[in-house]
């Protein structure tokens, strides 16, 4: 029984109910059948009990003379009577002393006087009941009736019953399965969607709803329960995908600050040496000049020292490199069309050389017609692009394209890239070469001093990619590098659009730098003050030195200059903005112009907002010293 209940549970729905349905529509029709063929039988019997009952009363009466005057044959006669009815078995007619006074078939064997009443033998059913007149018992009738046509009655009944039964039957299945499967047709939906929910997680499935009863009302909460979850699920993978967004967001930042950190430390450290370096060769590049002038145009000196003169310069500006890389670049921000610095580059003396000397590399141009300006210094993204096309160019091993591409870019929300880019409109200047590209290794540190996989001192001073950053890093710029190792490699460079109001502010060369004004020359160093003082003695300045600004602000209060020369950085307690200030308070309308080895910084800065005139960067040409001189005394610094 229990194997059968479990085989029973295993079944599915469509199956148990028709199983039940059926069960009870069989259990039904055959208890309707039974009590239907036993009530036939019951009435049957009834009937031919009557029946018998009529045929004895009627024998009986017509019976009381033979019996009350003794007269058997008269009896035997009436008995006689029974040969046109069917089904009689016997008849006995008793008298009074229950001896047999006649009976039916005439000469045939009797049956004993049986009590009055119905009694049934196998095959037939008799029937005796008293012959009564005046109300005395003269005698007993008793009738035999044969069963085999009722049996054969109750047979073709039954017969019939069981083909009602089957027919039935028949027809409960078909009408069932029918109404089974309308039944299970919603319950098979919601099966089958929760089993699509369960097998791929789509919470956005949705079961049919067939009728508006339960079942339907079932499948209306189903179905807004799976509303419910898909929204929680869609809010849940939406948050998650905020979550690894911002953790990606915080990789990339967290690596962006670590090289930040790592390039802010570089960079002081470039920065002070090249402080050192350039008060070094501050004589190297002034000195040069002096003894030009000292030798005869045919000497054979001369070449040598121009020489020196080329090397110093070019030493000069790996410094400004250096101070580029620090982030202490003296910048000039202004407005700058990249198309037409694009077509400045590739027009210039320095790209048609370098690519004499790559003549199978060829150069194609991208260049958006309705680009906007940026927000830069022409100079230092001039130097950006001369570094990127250099670096480009020897990436390419043998034959190649190099492009360069100027677009605008928009992001609303930040972009992950090398770094992470807020969102805001852009101007890009893009350059891609076929290279072999770069490797994940060498991406996370592509943009540190000296790191570089060409060979030191042949390609440069393996400064042209940090000075790249450090350049885009001030113009408050950033970068993106898309490569893979064996493919192109491609720098994208976003930069902020200039400002409406934002005007251009260009500075004409002079030419009439000679003179014979007094300057003040406030250096720490000596070699530094004794060149100051050469250069311009010799256009004709009358100068004094001093070795601090203590000094220099003694020498000011004892006399009157037309322009005081002040290095910013000095070793006492008084630098170049001190000096000034001091100075200032004694001659508040003094001409002063700041000097420094190191890039303009926020000191300086602030110098020239209390009223100081130009910036020169050591180490200075006499041209340049004398220049700012000649500008300071103009009155338009």
């Amino acid at each position: 029984m229990k194997h059968f209940l479990n085989r029973l549970n295993s079944l599915a729905v469509e199956k148990k109910l028709t199983l039940i349905f059926m069960s009870i529509s069989m259990l039904s029709l055959l208890l309707a059948a039974g009590g239907l063929h036993f009530f036939q039988l019951r009435m049957q019997k009834k009937a031919l009990v009557q029946k018998l009952t009529a045929h004895a009363e009627i024998l009986g009466a017509n019976s009381v003379a033979a019996l009350r005057f003794r007269v058997p044959s008269d009896a035997q006669k009436v008995l006689d009577t029974l040969r046109t009815v069917p089904g009689v078995t016997n008849a006995e007619i008793f008298d009074d002393h229950n001896s047999l006074f006649a009976n039916f078939p005439r000469y045939a064997g009797y049956h004993p006087l049986a009590s009055d009443g119905i009694s049934y033998d196998s095959d037939r059913i008799r029937l005796t009941l008293p012959i009564i007149q005046d109300e005395e018992r003269i005698g007993t009738i008793s009738i035999g009736w044969s069963l085999h046509q009722l049996y054969e009655q109750t047979r073709a009944s039954f017969f019939v019953l069981i083909s009602i039964f089957l027919v039935t039957t028949l027809v409960a299945l078909v009408l069932t399965r029918s109404m089974v499967r309308i039944m299970t047709k919603p319950v098979k939906s919601l099966v089958e969607t929760a089993r699509g929910v369960s097998q791929t997680g789509d919470f956005s499935l949705r079961a049919q709803k067939f009728f508006p009863d339960d079942l339907g009302n079932l499948t209306d909460g189903f179905n807004e329960m799976l509303e419910q979850i898909n929204e929680r699920d869609a809010r849940l993978r939406h948050e998650q995908n905020a979550l690894n967004e911002a953790r990606e967001r915080e990789g990339a930042l967290e690596k962006q600050l670590a090289r930040s950190e790592r390039m802010e430390s570089l960079g002081i450290l470039a920065g002070g040496v090249a402080h050192d370096l350039n008060n070094i060769l501050g004589p190297l590049v002034g000195y040069p000049q002096l003894m030009l002038d000292a030798v005869a145009p045919d000497s054979p000196l001369r070449h040598d020292i121009e020489e020196m003169q080329k090397a110093a310069n070019r030493a000069s500006h790996v410094i400004q490199d250096l101070l580029t890389l620090g982030r202490r670049g003296n910048y000039d921000r202004h407005p700058v069309q990249l198309n037409t610095l694009v077509d400045e580059y590739s027009n210039s003396a320095g790209f048609k050389s370098l690519m004499n000397e790559h003549p199978d590399i060829v150069v194609t141009r991208q260049l958006d017609p309705d680009l906007i300006e940026v927000d830069g210094s022409s100079h230092h993204l001039t130097q950006v692009l001369m570094n990127l096309v250099l670096n480009a160019v020897e990436a390419i091993q043998t034959a190649g394209t190099l492009e360069i591409v100027t677009r605008e870019a928009n992001f609303s929300t930040p972009y992950s890239g090398y770094e992470v880019i807020p969102p805001g409109n852009y101007v890009v200047l893009e350059v891609i070469d076929s290279g072999p590209g770069i490797s994940e290794d060498d991406r996370a540190h592509i943009f540190e001093p000296f790191y570089t996989r060409k060979a030191m001192g042949r390609s440069g001073s393996g400064l042209g990619l940090a000075v790249v950053y450090g350049i885009l890093k001030d113009l408050d710029g950033y970068v993106d590098l898309s490569c893979e190792s064996g493919e192109s490699t491609r720098f994208s460079l976003y930069l902020r659009p200039a400002l409406d109001d934002q005007s251009v502010l260009e500075e004409s060369p002079r030419d009439d730098v000679r003179g014979e004004e007094s300057i003040l020359v406030v250096d720490d160093e000596l070699e530094q003050r004794e060149l100051s003082r050469r250069l311009l003695t010799s256009l004709g300045y009358h100068v004094v030195t001093a070795e601090s600004g203590h000094e220099g602000v003694q020498t000011c209060t004892q006399n009157r200059f037309d322009v005081v020369v002040l290095d910013m950085i000095m070793d006492d307690s008084m630098d170049g903005l001190d000096t000034f200030r001091a100075i200032r308070k004694i001659h508040p309308d003094q001409k002063c112009i700041i000097a420094s080895g190191f890039s303009e910084s926020n000191r300086v800065r602030s110098a020239q907002s209390e009223g100081a005139g130009a910036f020169v960067q050591k180490p200075y040409t006499r041209e340049r010293l004398a220049g700012a001189i000649r500008t300071a005394l103009a009155g338009s610094a």
